[in-house]
């Protein structure tokens, strides 16, 4: 009975604390690795969802207007810059799930792209009818202004767009600090300072995002 009592005692005494720390840390190491894991998947899926948004925005705005007029001002848009997202957004150029409030139709409801994590309210996401200063064509391009990205989200976004391909149309991208109000531009096929050679590297778009927040410009032809 002794024996048995002694056997069973040590068979409940379970882990040591040694042990128990061994396990603790390896269950730490296995949720950190997780969760590397899964915010990085989850990342790309945003960045991959937003670049998937600007080309169906271009391609809805090229494919709305770019048949229709030859400039802005043949539907009364003013002189370059103007603000033309109310317009985009009446028209149904833009993807619906970008508006803040999709049932309230479209028209007028603040747009936001899928990498504004909440830092910016009332709309991150804006259409400016523009001079095309790459061709010499006034009044026939138009720039898509994202705000409110982090610096390894826009950094991935721009190393990801297809800003290679003739099919969208692009001219030119530039990034902004929302705070510190600076800008650098790139130009497509046009030797100016400041213009890179494309693809964009990593390197190039880390220094480009170093904001805390950060906007995104990207400017492309009304017809090609």
């Amino acid at each position: 009975m002794n024996s048995f009592s002694k056997y069973n005692n040590k068979k409940q005494a379970g882990f040591t604390l040694t042990e128990l720390a061994i396990i603790f840390a390896v269950i730490g190491l296995l949720i950190g690795f997780l969760w590397t894991v899964g915010t990085t998947v989850w990342g790309s899926y945003h960045v991959s969802r937003t670049n998937q948004q600007i080309v169906e925005a271009v391609q809805g705005i090229r494919d709305y207007y770019g048949y229709k007029i030859q400039k802005w001002s043949d539907i009364g848009v003013g002189t370059p810059p103007v603000d033309i997202t109310r317009l985009m957004d009446k028209a149904t150029t833009l993807p619906v799930e970008m508006r803040r409030a999709p049932s309230l139709g479209a028209g007028n409801t603040p747009m936001d792209h899928d990498l504004n994590r909440g830092t910016v309210t009332g709309g991150s996401f804006y259409v400016f009818a523009e001079d095309n200063i790459v061709t010499g064509r006034p009044n026939n391009s138009f720039r898509l202004v994202l705000q409110g990205i982090s610096p390894t989200d826009c950094t991935d976004l721009l190393v990801s767009l297809p800003l290679n391909s003739d099919v969208i149309g692009f001219l030119r991208a530039g990034t902004q600090g929302m705070a510190a109000g600076t800008s650098i531009v790139i130009k497509k096929g046009v030797s100016q300072n400041a213009a890179v050679p494309l693809p964009l590297t990593y390197k190039q778009a880390q220094i480009w995002c170093g904001n805390t927040l950060n906007e995104v410009d990207l400017e492309f032809a009304l017809q090609n």
